[in-house]
Parts: structure tokens; sequence; C-alpha cells
């Protein structure tokens, strides 16, 4: 006969607090105080308690789902000698829409701030006046469509979070995302092979 789960009630129960201290402590939550979340994290631990994967997941999908209060601002540095020419390049325009997209669903709004119009020591001093600590550099364009008097080095990076789009550049020296050309090309040739195509081109650029 299959032992049934261990519910968080039963836990509650046992440990006489409240479900929503049992969920919390199980994560380890600092709204709960150490001694506690211990007590119940062992006590679980004794009854065999196992988490529903299942429970989890859609738990996770409602979190995911609901808006959130914008918390805060995070930066959208554009570089661009013509800032509204970024926006005309596709790809870019996209790499934005998606910051601004993933940005409003954790609560926080995605602003944009031009180089040729504020340069970056002066950009250092509003986002730490307005307490901005998340900083996305826009894909850097090619030299005659950059800002020209864009000194990357007179910024101090270390002090934000920062993300830069492409490889285009290696300065700053941050974490950054970029399209995946070689994963994507293995991934169309195996969706067209699904489709029972055998003799397959491919040219290169």
């Amino acid at each position: 006969m299959k032992q049934k789960r261990v519910s968080q009630g039963q836990i509650a129960e046992v440990c006489g607090v409240s479900k929503m201290t049992v969920s919390l402590a199980l994560r380890n939550h600092p709204k709960i105080a150490e001694k506690t979340r211990k007590r119940i994290q062992q006590k679980a631990e004794e009854l065999g308690y196992n988490p529903d994967p299942m429970l989890s997941a859609l738990v996770n999908y409602r979190h995911a789902q609901q808006p959130h209060t914008t918390q805060a601002a995070l930066a959208w540095i554009n570089p661009f000698r013509d800032p509204k020419r970024q926006h005309l390049f596709a790809e870019y325009e996209l790499y934005f829409r998606g910051a601004a997209a993933c940005a409003k669903q954790y609560g926080y709004r995605l602003e944009e701030f031009a180089t040729m119009k504020t340069p970056l020591p002066r950009l250092h001093t509003m986002f730490k006046t307005r307490n901005i600590k998340g900083l996305l550099i826009a894909p850097l364009p090619a030299p005659k469509f950059c800002d020209p008097g864009l000194d990357w080095h007179d910024f101090p990076w270390n002090e934000f979070a920062t993300v830069r789009f492409g490889r285009s550049r290696m300065y700053p020296e941050t974490h950054f995302v970029s399209s995946a050309q070689a994963r994507s090309t293995i991934i169309a040739f195996e969706n067209i092979r699904t489709k029972g195509y055998e003799r397959i081109g491919f040219i290169g650029q």
C-alpha cells in the first residue's frame, strides 16, 4: 500500500505553527527565526516530508504569472550616436523589448539612457542618486554609429550589477548575453530532419 505523502499542514500541526510558517521555514526564509526554521526542518525530516514536485511547479507558475509591484528601475545604456537608430535594428529592438518585459515581470521598470545626451560620469551620479543598481548595456554598434565621445573606462562598473549584449566589445568585462548561432543551426538541422528531409544544405558567412 502506497504511503500517504506528509503534508506541510501535518508538520504545522505537530510544531504548533501555521502552514505559512512551515512553508517559509522550509525555504529558509529570513522572516522566520533561525531557531524556529531549524526546528521545523528537523521535524519535517523526521516525518519523512518530501515536497510535491507538481505542486511546487504550480506555485512557481502562479508566482510568475502574478504582476509584481514596481520596486526599482534598471538602466538600459544606449551608446548610439543617434539613440533612435538603435531601435531601427530589428534584433536590437527585440533585445530591448524582451529586457523590458522581463524587468516588468519581476517588478522593475527599464529606463533608457543615451550616452550622447548624458555622458557616463554624469550617468554614474544619476544612478547613485536614484538607487539604480542594475545596468544593461545595449548591443554596441559599429564605430561609425557609436557615440564618438564615449569612454567605457570612465565609469566604475564594479559598483553595479552589469550585463552587456553581444560580443562586439570586450570592455567593460561583465557577464553578457548573445545569440548562439552554432546551437541555433544544430536545432534547425534537427527540426528539418524530423520533417523527413535528408539532403540539407548550409551556407555560412
